[in-house]
Parts: C-alpha cells; sequence; structure tokens
C-alpha cells in the first residue's frame, strides 16, 4: 500500500497523505485508519491475487468499505508492504459515491461503518477495546462530513440528523460541521457585533 492523495473534477488536489504505516503490526496499523492516520483506497494498493481470494476477495456486505475490509483481511493474514511516498490519487466527482448526501447514501455509509468496524474488532483482537473506544466517533465523523457536502443547509441538518439517530444519539456532530452549517452567519455579524463591525470598517476603509 502507498500513500495516497484526493483529486476533484479537474485534477486539483485536494488533501494527500503518506503511508507512514511501516513497522506497525497488524493490529496497529487497522486501529491506525480509525485514527485517521492512514488513507486507504483501491487506487493505492496492490493486492495479490493469491491473498484476496483466500481473503474472500472484495465482499459485497461490507457496502462502500469493501475495499478498506479488503485491504484489512489481505494484511491479517498474509501481511503487507508499505510504500510511504503518494503513488495514487483518488479522483472526486459528482457522481461519485462518496458525493451523494440523501438519506439512503448516509444509511448506507453507516451500515458499512458498523460492518468494518465489527471486522476490525475480530482482526485486531490487541487493540479492539481502543478501536471500540474511538472506532463509532470516528466512523460518525466521516459520515457527517459526506452529510455536509449538499450545499442546502436544511438538507445539511436533515443529513446530520439521520447520522446522529442512526448511531443511536451518542456521537453529536463535531464543531466542524456546525461550523459548515452556520458559517453563513459571519456576514451578519454587523448584528451580533455592531461595534466591532464598524470598528472593522474603520480600520479598513477610513484609517491610513
Amino acid at each position: 500500500m502507498t500513500g495516497s492523495g484526493v483529486i476533484d473534477e479537474e485534477g486539483n488536489l485536494l488533501r494527500e497523505k503518506e503511508n507512514l504505516s511501516e513497522g506497525l503490526t497488524t493490529d496497529e496499523f487497522i486501529l491506525s485508519w480509525f485514527q485517521q492516520r492512514v488513507h486507504m483506497f483501491l487506487c493505492s494498493s496492490l493486492f495479490g491475487l493469491k491473498a484476496l481470494k483466500e481473503a474472500g476477495g472484495i465482499e459485497k456486505k461490507f457496502k462502500n468499505y469493501d475495499d478498506v475490509a479488503a485491504e484489512f483481511k489481505c494484511a491479517a493474514s498474509h501481511g503487507r508492504v508499505d510504500v510511504k511516498p503518494v503513488k495514487a490519487r483518488f479522483r472526486e466527482h459528482s457522481g461519485s459515491y462518496t458525493q451523494r448526501s440523501g438519506e439512503q447514501e448516509l444509511v448506507t455509509w453507516c451500515e458499512s461503518a458498523d460492518a468494518i468496524l465489527e471486522l476490525a474488532c475480530k482482526l485486531a483482537p490487541t487493540k479492539k477495546e481502543k478501536i471500540m473506544k474511538i472506532g463509532g466517533r470516528s466512523s460518525a465523523e466521516r459520515v457527517y462530513r459526506y452529510a455536509a457536502k449538499v450545499d442546502s443547509k436544511i438538507e445539511q441538518l436533515k443529513g446530520y440528523w439521520v447520522v446522529y439517530k442512526y448511531f443511536e444519539y451518542k456521537f453529536p456532530p463535531t464543531a466542524q460541521s456546525w461550523y459548515n452549517i452556520f458559517s453563513f452567519l459571519e456576514n451578519f455579524r454587523f448584528l451580533i457585533e455592531p461595534r466591532k463591525f464598524l470598528s472593522d470598517i474603520k480600520n479598513k476603509y477610513f484609517v491610513a
């Protein structure tokens, strides 16, 4: 597995991360994904055919995380080779499943998160407690990010509710998630902090 990045439809780099997993045990490697320390994309992974077949292949039951599940299983059964530099990039576009934020799509992401969390606990017994502790929150945060990708603030709120409800009200949206909803209020700061707003205007336009 190599380092990887994410680009948009025009090829602009959105984010990238080197693969810093060299030296980690399989259990630590699996935990690191839930800690969001490593990207796992199909495009940045080269599977041995024998290992992939013996691990069950790309299984539909893991839904949107079928690639991550295959990487977990192959690493656990046959080991892995880590390549640090970024060698592959995943393209996000309007039709990709990471951009779909309808209610059913969000539920599918939540179901995928449950399935991969259960698998991780089986494959990484020495880190099971830590995975259970952070896995739910980490999974919810990922799905909240998908919910925030729609332009409508009302639809974002609906999406947040879908995720919050699915995880049994354990993991409320993060501060960043709420900022995505209410950042537009910055345009109305003059109603909230009129003195500071007028001071800023004065300093910007009337003070040499």
